[in-house]
């Protein structure tokens, strides 16, 4: 821990004790704050360059329609092959592909055009969002193994295969305690083009804010050690406490929220995004608990926040971006929430083999 910077009171998490998350009491105002199209004007010379544009009501019902289809004219960049749910074939019968199957019904000309147009005046290579999330869970599907798009086609299959954009699409508001069942923000739903740059992972930040005040600050990939951050952990926060107190207090009007930052040099950086403090917001290094847990509250003197980093390859944790390569009962199983269908199938796989050879037996 180091000296933050002067006017604002830091608050140190303690894992000791935990807090009500109740105590986060999120409305709807706050993630409508922390959607792109909120914060990006205040921002816009402080973050990358960036292009919004409305989704259509077709497109919304496309994405949220089942199955994984490319409208009509675009095409994967490879196929994708998934096993039956039998789980067999034989010769005669190859590995069911998931194509792109062009459907006639499926045309968004006019979307498509200003999706390429967009992409050309941001560099020919963009990173896709929606107003609040990427398809960061469905990297796994580009060939790439990155959220880089150069078609609109990339857009539509990241889309359409992730999660996190369901969850803008249906539960953005779910966690609020004023929701009035309306899953459609302010301005509709938009699509959000950010022109592409390479990050240095190690040099990306999650700070935490509550209260007007910086509180926590993690290592946004925690699935490495980066051993050059060890000398810098008092450098890094002086710089990131010096960031927001100039450049983001004043500018932001929520009292509670999550903010990314990325250094690109010592004591420059660029703004990337603002998440809901709340439990949708993925709290990295720190636990939810810690964060909301108001008896850690410090002296006004104890100008501190607190900085946690993986410090050595034992302290790294799987990405949870992961878990969306594996099949849910695999990750139901990992996780221990479904020990019942472990139990089912360990009973049938040992009730199959003791069959296999009594039938052996009477051959």
């Amino acid at each position: 821990l180091v000296d933050a910077s002067p006017g604002c009171k830091f608050r140190m998490a303690s894992a000791e004790k935990s807090g009500d998350l109740g105590d986060l009491r999120l409305r709807m105002q706050d993630v409508v704050s922390c959607m792109f199209s909120s914060w990006y004007p205040h921002f816009r010379h402080r973050t990358i360059k960036s292009a919004i544009i409305p989704l259509p009501t077709q497109f919304i019902d496309y994405l949220n329609s089942d199955g994984v289809i490319l409208p009509n004219g675009h095409s994967c960049t490879q196929p994708l092959t998934v096993e039956s749910e039998e789980n067999t074939w034989d010769s005669s019968t190859d590995k069911e592909t998931l194509q792109c199957t062009e459907l006639e019904v499926l045309q968004f000309p006019d979307l498509d055009v200003e999706i390429q147009q967009t992409i050309d005046n941001l560099g020919g290579v963009v990173f896709p969002k929606l107003n609040w999330s990427s398809p960061s869970d469905a990297r796994w599907i580009s060939p790439s193994g990155t959220l880089q798009c150069q078609k609109p086609g990339d857009i539509y299959i990241l889309l359409k295969s992730s999660n996190r954009v369901a969850h803008d699409l249906t539960e953005a508001f779910k966690n609020c305690i004023d929701y009035d069942g309306c899953c459609v923000p302010p301005g509709g739903f938009q699509l959000v083009l950010r022109q592409w740059r390479d990050i240095v992972p190690g040099m990306e930040f999650r700070c935490f804010v509550r209260d007007h005040c910086l509180i926590a600050v993690s290592q946004r990939d925690y699935s490495a050690f980066y051993d050059y951050l060890i000398p810098h952990q008092d450098e890094l926060v002086t710089e990131i406490s010096e960031y927001f107190r100039k450049h983001v207090l004043c500018k932001f009007s929520q009292r509670q929220y999550v903010f990314d930052i990325y250094r690109e040099l010592p004591g420059s950086y660029v703004l990337i995004d603002f998440n809901p403090f709340d439990r949708v917001t993925e709290p990295l290094l720190f636990t939810w608990e810690e964060l909301t847990d108001t008896h850690t509250m410090e002296s006004e003197e104890t100008q501190h926040a607190m900085f946690r980093f993986v410090t050595s390859d034992a302290g790294i944790q799987p990405s949870k971006d992961a878990y969306s390569r594996l099949p849910t009962d695999i990750i139901d199983l990992s996780t221990g929430d479904d020990i019942a269908k472990f139990v089912n199938l360990f009973q049938k796989g040992t009730w199959e083999d003791n069959s296999s050879s009594e039938d052996e037996t009477y051959q």
